[in-house]
């Protein structure tokens, strides 16, 4: 589905800032500034939490006094339900950044690399993909 965006689910504690739940503990900038820089890049963002109501806007909150403004919470893109042919309740994501997750890092400055490359490696394809159109442009 390469006409979709890519799209980022990102875990709030233990990711965005310091697990300190109920609360928000300290800010992960290198995190937050990854995850801006993605967005600016055509990235959707979305808030992949467990918190609701009161919590989960505490954490829209906290996210956007650092600047970061999710695209969607605990929800998925329309237009990724459109193209696949309904919404589940698991969201869908082509990155998720997930403290609980295989593998993860830990750190801010790992965490900001590993958001860095993926979206590198989405823009290299998607140059490449329209490079592969415009030579088929040419060639008809």
């Amino acid at each position: 589905m390469s006409n979709l965006p890519f799209t980022i689910a990102v875990d709030a504690d233990g990711v965005l800032w310091e697990d300190a739940y109920p609360g928000m503990g300290l800010i992960r900038p290198k995190t937050i500034e990854a995850l801006i820089y993605a967005q600016a890049e055509g990235a959707v963002l979305i808030l992949n939490t467990c918190r609701t109501g009161d919590l989960l806007a505490a954490a829209l909150e906290s996210a956007e006094t650092a600047w970061l403004e999710f695209d969607y919470a605990n929800a998925n893109d329309p237009r990724r339900i459109e193209a696949f042919g309904g919404d589940c309740r698991k969201i869908s994501a082509d990155l998720y950044v997930e403290d609980k997750g295989v593998g993860w890092p830990g750190d801010d400055e790992a965490v900001a690399s590993a958001i860095y490359a993926a979206v590198r490696a989405w823009l290299e394809a998607q140059k490449r993909g329209l490079a592969e159109t415009d030579a088929k442009k040419k060639g008809d």
